[in-house]
């Protein structure tokens, strides 16, 4: 599920793949697990997120995403319950034999066994208070025929899961902390509207560049990462046998390399969203600037 995206560009130093200091994603975990609101409408074959979140009395982009099966398709009007302004501010139209997936809605399912749609849309919002609002949006195909009308439930208020989070001592009220400690408690406080159900830390790498995390009991004693550098694969590819003369042999590889100028801690928090009813996955990062 797509969610809130908030931006923290504090840190001069260069954290390329930690612009994004607060993001949400799908928890990878059993099937019976609901990691997101998406309703799909077999009649329609209209695809939609039925819950969102947003946060009130801000300027910060929070939307829905629609997903429409046939060319042409688009959503003609979005209405709502009062104190709540919504609009369609981005689309995505595919023409020809070309189509697009809603990856958050099938999982890891083959690309041959995943639903295909011809556009994608962002209905947006602005509340100006806390509370919870509805917003109903009228779908019409390309000869202005009705399709369908959906209706979306969205919760105005907290958007991060964590009221606060409390390193060696000192309280944080963001997803980003600066320390001169290099070892301390770390206890995470849920807001009301959502519960901790694990933690996990990574304060290094695997062989692929990949962050290795292990449990992390809240209120535990952590120490710190104190490696810099690695490297991240984006990409791997091999294909033939490269002892057999008759084969062709094809290698790629594609990768990142970062060179923090102060180490940085993962911190991964699993939590449960009492609104949408969703188990979801926060990161939390810990720089030691020492």
């Amino acid at each position: 599920m797509r969610n809130t995206k908030t931006k923290n560009t504090a840190l001069l130093f260069a954290l390329a793949f930690v612009i994004g200091c607060f993001f949400l994603l799908p928890t990878q975990a059993k099937a019976a697990t609901k990691t997101n609101t998406f309703k799909y409408d077999a009649k329609s074959g209209v695809l939609y997120e039925s819950a969102v979140r947003t946060s009130y009395n801000s300027t910060l982009n929070h939307y829905a995403e629609v997903y429409l099966p046939n060319e042409g398709d688009h959503i003609s009007a979005v209405k709502t319950s009062k104190g709540l302004v919504a609009k369609v501010t981005y689309s995505y139209d595919l023409i020809g034999d070309r189509t697009t997936s809603c990856y958050e809605y099938d999982g890891n399912l083959d690309s041959d066994k995943r639903l295909s749609f011809k556009s994608k849309h962002e209905i947006s919002f602005f509340a100006v208070k806390k509370g919870t609002y509805t917003a109903k949006f009228t779908v019409k195909n390309a000869a202005g025929k009705k399709i369908c009308t959906k209706t979306i439930k969205v919760y105005a208020g907290n958007t991060f899961p964590c009221e606060y989070i409390t390193y060696a001592g000192v309280k944080n009220f963001g997803s980003t902390i600066i320390t001169k400690k290099a070892s301390g408690k770390l206890k995470v406080k849920a807001n009301s509207d959502y519960k901790v159900k694990k933690l996990e830390i990574a304060t290094s790498y695997d062989a692929d560049g990949q962050l290795v995390y292990k449990p992390l009991k809240n209120g535990g004693k952590i120490k710190l990462a104190k490696e810099n550098k690695y490297k991240e694969f984006y990409y791997q590819y091999e294909s033939g046998d490269p002892n057999d003369s008759q084969s062709y042999y094809y290698k790629h590889d594609s990768y990142s390399s970062y060179d923090f100028l102060k180490p940085v801690t993962y911190v991964k928090v699993t939590f449960y969203d009492k609104k949408l009813k969703t188990t979801e996955e926060a990161v939390i990062h810990i720089i030691n600037v020492k």
